[in-house]
This record gives C-alpha cells, structure tokens and sequence, in this order.
C-alpha cells in the first residue's frame, strides 16, 4: 500500500457494473488491510447484481474471499503483515438485543462484509481484525476463499443434527453439493436438479460412499 489508488468492481445499479480506481483503504483502529488474492461469486452476489436484494449504491460486493495481511491498525495483535487470512463477512455491532444474547448473527446492525460494506471484488479490503481468520499455507487461495460456505454448510448439518446413514433432501445448488461432497459423507441423499428449459423436475435417490462418489439408484421425472 502507497496510498495511491486500487481498481475495484462496483456495482452502480441493478446489472451495471463498473470497473474503477479507488483510493486505497487504510487501517482504523482495530482493523487490518488485506490484498486481495481470491473471491468467490456467491448465489447472493447474483441477486444483489439483478436488484432482488437491495443494498447502498455504489457497491463493491464479495463476501467470500482470502488474501494476504498487508497493513494493521493500532490495537491489533492477533494479525501481523504477511498473515494469510480468509474472512467472516458478517460484522455486528456487539449491542442490541440478540448480540447480547449470543445470537448475533440476527444483529440488528448487521453490516456484512460485500453487501453494506466495501467487499472482496476490489484489489484491497479493508475489515475488523476479529474478522479476519488464519489459514495454512497448504490452503490455496481458493480453497480459502471457500471457507465461509463450507462453513455455512457444516453449521447447517450440525443444526439438522443429520448423520451418516440418514436419507436427505437437497437441490442441485452449490452450496447443496459442497454440503454432500466436502463434509458429509450420507449413505444416501434425494437430489433434486431441474431444467429451466422444459421445467421438468427430477429427484433422484443417491448413493454416497466414504470418498464421496455418488451412484443413482432411483430416479423420477415429472
């Protein structure tokens, strides 16, 4: 960082988007820069960019991404320069009602990384350090930036309380497929891909074995 300028991908309206120079973020107190290395285009992402989600124009999006630590701001000491981190996009204020009953992620200020923060689609990002987390080096940059969605989809098993041997639902997402061949190994699944061209849905009975290669057992189309 030299103070000078960083490009940036901005969303100015629903479906215009815009590359452009910045000025370069700096570190407040508490907070840390990275120089970003990798960002992931997430389900929301595709919203916000047609308009079903609404967000303060201009936007810079991405809220998954990795990089590399490259300033830190007074007060920090759980990061130095050189840091590999990936990022927890979902800041809170700390204050209201639900942070100060341990379910923050209704906070009421909730401020996400890329959606009412600047976020990952810009050269550098600057966050509260608190949100910022390590990885090693045998992560590559995209696979780190792909621990926010993996981690949605361990939260969301571990909530459902689903084991090994249960018979499950899921659609034919990404987040659906990183749930069944990244983390849990089912002994079978029901998937439920569909055409958006002639709109016939088909489920499907998976078989899924230790590695997690799946094989159809049964499937319907209707």
């Amino acid at each position: 960082l030299d103070g000078s300028v960083m490009r940036a991908s901005i969303l100015e309206a629903p479906r215009q988007l815009r590359l452009v120079e910045l000025s370069e973020p700096v570190a407040g107190d508490g907070d840390v820069v990275i120089r970003v290395a990798a960002t992931g285009v997430c389900g929301t992402d595709r919203h916000i960019f047609n308009g079903a989600y609404s967000v303060a124009y201009p936007a810079t999006l991405g809220h998954e991404y990795s990089g590399e630590v490259v300033m830190v701001g007074n007060g920090v000491q759980s990061l130095a320069v050189g840091d590999r981190v990936t990022v927890d996009p979902n800041v809170v204020d700390d204050e209201c009602y639900f942070c100060r009953r341990g379910v923050d992620h209704l906070c009421s200020a909730l401020s996400p990384l890329g959606v009412a923060r600047p976020g990952g689609f810009a050269e550098f990002s600057a966050l509260p350090a608190r949100y910022a987390y390590r990885v090693p080096d045998s992560l590559t940059w995209q696979e780190a930036a792909q621990v926010e969605p993996l981690a949605c989809c361990v939260h969301g098993v571990d909530q459902a309380g689903i084991t090994t041997g249960d018979l499950v639902a899921r659609t034919n997402g990404a987040i659906d497929t990183t749930t069944l061949n990244n983390y849990f190994q089912a002994a079978q699944a029901i998937m439920g891909p569909y055409s958006t061209t002639n709109l016939q849905q088909v489920v499907s009975v998976v078989a899924v074995d230790s590695t997690g290669n799946t094989t159809v057992e049964w499937s319907k189309g209707y």
